[in-house]
Order: structure tokens, then C-alpha cells, then sequence
């Protein structure tokens, strides 16, 4: 769990409609009880949102900062992958396994797996809006809509290059503590390769993070060995390319959808 003392609100430059605001300001009700969601239809499409889902883990741990220590646990961070799994988010915190959910091409079905983690904050691929014909046609639907209505307090839309049309937000950040999570996630091979040789106790000695235990550990590195071709090597490479050097300023947008604007994009 080492997003709880890897991620630091100075690191995050946020503004709304142009002016700048501090995470406190941009998103001032987060609670104990908030979980965010990502839903993914491609190939690390995540990574166009990463910053949003590190600002995410951020206040998670600001909500009840015991959380990082005293109360340990991993952020509540879901990854929901559309029709196939698009890679593994470990490297940011998005576990364990079962945060990360694989779910049929079909709204309805998406829909009921965001409701089922009590999805509170979302944020969706910006693709062309659909009617919403589904509600009436699966079992319960109308429950479905209103449960959502209920839970969602914020929602964006967001796109997998990290620019969305007419945006609201924009969050951007030059630390490369927040860069390497993608670097890391996007090479699982290196970081296999580092990790495997080492026993349980090597393990724990040099990963240094929080109450994980041996067993923790090695069972994360079994996961990451069965999941890292998920995505194809030279895919990984091309999505590198596209988001340029390491070291150069990550600059996301997001645009607010209301939860109506939402059922139209699962």
C-alpha cells in the first residue's frame, strides 16, 4: 500500500473552468464512505484518468488519515474492465484482485456491477451517448436507476489520451512519484523480473510497505505474473510513446456528467 505515503496533495495543480482550487475545494464532501470507480474499454485506457485516480487514493487516506498506519487499508478504488481485462492496476493501489472486475459489453450489466460496490464517485470513457432502453428491459432496472441516482455524487467523463472535449477539470502534475505508477504498470515484466528471485522475507524487507506479509506479497507477484499479458508488449510500448518521457508535466482534463449523462455512456 504504498500510495498511502507515495501521494501528497502538493503534488496535484487542480483547477475548475480555468481557476485554480485545492483538492479541500474541488471536492470538499469526500467521506469515509466514498469509493470511486473507473470504467475501462481499452488497453490501459485507465492511464488517460490516472491522476484522477491517485487524487482518489489521496482522500481516501485525507478522509481518515489512520487509514494509512493505526486503521491500514487500501484505498477504495474500482476498476471495472469492459468485455476483457485491459491490464493490471496493482501498481497504483487497486487491490486486492477483486477491486478490479470484469464485466460483460452490455450497460445493464455494468451498471449493476458499479451499484454492487456502492459506487460513489465515477468516471466513464467519453463515448458517444446511447438511449437508455436497457433500464426497461433488465430485470429490476428501474431499481438499478434509482439506486444510482442515489449513490453517484460526482461523475466525469474522461478519455483515454487524457483530453476531453469541452472539460471542466484539469489536474496536472510533474511529480515522479505519481508518474512512475504508470512506468511501473506498463512494464510488469521489470518489475517481475526485480521481484521473483526474492523469498517471502526478502520480500517484505525491501518493499518496505505498510502491514503487507509474505504471503501478501507473493500471492501480488502471482497475480502480476498470470496478468501481465493481458496487453500485448508492443501495445504497452505504443501507449509509452503516446504519453511521452517520465519526467515531462501530466496534464489530464475531465469533463462533469450528470448521472442521466452517465446511464447514456455504459
Amino acid at each position: 500500500m504504498h500510495v498511502a505515503t507515495d501521494i501528497r496533495k502538493d503534488m496535484f495543480t487542480i483547477s475548475v473552468h480555468g481557476n485554480r482550487v485545492g483538492t479541500d475545494e474541488i471536492l470538499p464532501d469526500w467521506s469515509l464512505r466514498d469509493r470511486l470507480g473507473i470504467v475501462v474499454r481499452e488497453p490501459w485506457g485507465s492511464l488517460g484518468a490516472s491522476l484522477l485516480m491517485q487524487l482518489g487514493a489521496l482522500l481516501h487516506y485525507e478522509a481518515r488519515p489512520e487509514r494509512r498506519d493505526r486503521s491500514a487499508q487500501y484505498p477504495q478504488i474500482y476498476l471495472f474492465h469492459v468485455g476483457q481485462m485491459h491490464g493490471d492496476h496493482s501498481s497504483f493501489d487497486v487491490w486486492p484482485p477483486r477491486h478490479e472486475i470484469l464485466v460483460d459489453e452490455d450497460p445493464a450489466a455494468l451498471l449493476a456491477a458499479i451499484n454492487d460496490r456502492a459506487i460513489t464517485r465515477l468516471a466513464v470513457p467519453d463515448i458517444p451517448p446511447h438511449n437508455t432502453d436497457f433500464l426497461h428491459a433488465a430485470l429490476t432496472g428501474w431499481s438499478e436507476e434509482s439506486l444510482i441516482l442515489e449513490n453517484l455524487a460526482t461523475a466525469w467523463a474522461y478519455d483515454s489520451s487524457g483530453t476531453v472535449a469541452s472539460y471542466d477539470w484539469k489536474i496536472q502534475s510533474s511529480a515522479t512519484e505519481l508518474e512512475r505508477m504508470s512506468t511501473w504498470a506498463l512494464r510488469p515484466e521489470d518489475t517481475f523480473a526485480r521481484y521473483a528471485p526474492m523469498s517471502g522475507r526478502e520480500l517484505v524487507e525491501t518493499m518496505q510497505i505498510g502491514p503487507s506479509t509474505e504471503n501478501d506479497l507473493q500471492q501480488w507477484l502471482e497475480t502480476l505474473k498470470n496478468r501481465m499479458h493481458e496487453t500485448s508488449a508492443s501495445t504497452r510500448e505504443s501507449i509509452r510513446n503516446k504519453r511521452g518521457p517520465a519526467e515531462s508535466v501530466r496534464v489530464q482534463t475531465f469533463r462533469l456528467l450528470s448521472t442521466q449523462e452517465v446511464l447514456m455512456r455504459l
